[in-house]
């Protein structure tokens, strides 16, 4: 017989720290990356009913953007890059990052404990690049039909360009309180952002970029350290809803 290996994780990892330089402390942590790939894509308006409900407004101003490599990995080098070069009339869009490639672990709803990522804007000018807000999808596992929960960075840079790193925590006890109450039928598929640029001319380029998404979770009943679980088999949107383990583990 032989015999299979697999990472197992612990059955639960807390909940993302409110601060980036404590974000980046607990990056050490060996975290399941919840899908093999991403890709960016233009959205138009978004009206999350859940967590923050504020209308996340767009005009697709400035296509889909790029994702270089993954958003999983925790340098700046890696994850999703939206350009803008030369700024004239201002914008507003929201971007989309959902599952590519082979597909997703389509992480249940019911075992959501909150997520972090980093953003850092290159410039500070006033038709420069910023993010104003974000939003996470989750998708039911049995019909196209999406969930979207906003959510606003803690830092005090929402409402005008800013030049460097920003940190966005999802940890408030009742967004994810609400999230974890949609169940298990109702799954992860990813983040909308929302970036928006003031009117004027530069001939600077001004960029917005995420990387180091990381995703915490809590699977209730299993507090034990001796407790472990298997990430679920990469899965394309077609088959999320297939049974989350087979012998071929990933």
């Amino acid at each position: 017989m032989a015999i299979l290996k697999a990472q197992s994780y612990p059955t639960t990892l807390g909940k993302p720290p409110t601060t980036r330089s404590a974000f980046l402390n607990d990056c050490n942590v060996n975290r399941i990356d919840w899908t093999d790939g991403m890709k960016s894509l233009a959205k138009g308006v978004v009206t999350p009913g859940y967590g923050v409900k504020t209308t996340m407004p767009s005009n697709s101003a400035y296509g889909d953007g790029k994702v270089e490599t993954s958003v999983w990995q925790d340098h700046i080098d890696f994850g999703f890059k939206l350009e803008l070069f030369p700024a004239g009339a201002a914008g507003q869009s929201n971007v989309e990052l959902r599952p590519y490639g082979n597909g997703a672990r389509w992480m249940p709803a019911a075992i959501f404990n909150g997520c972090g990522f980093e953003l850092h804007q290159s410039a500070d000018y006033g038709s420069s690049l910023y993010v104003t807000q974000y939003a996470l999808v989750f998708v039911s596992a049995t019909s196209e039909t999406y969930r979207f929960v906003g959510n606003t960075l803690n830092d005090g840079h929402n409402g005008a360009p800013f030049k460097g790193y920003r940190y966005a925590d999802f940890s408030s006890q009742t967004y994810i309180d609400e999230i974890r109450s949609f169940g298990s039928s109702w799954l992860f598929q990813g983040i909308i952002l929302n970036i928006k640029n003031g009117e004027g001319i530069s001939f600077e380029r001004s960029s917005v970029k995420l990387w180091n998404l990381k995703m915490y979770h809590k699977c209730v009943g299993s507090t034990s350290t001796d407790h472990r679980i298997f990430a679920p088999k990469l899965k394309s949107f077609a088959y999320r809803n297939e049974p989350y383990h087979s012998v071929n583990f990933s």
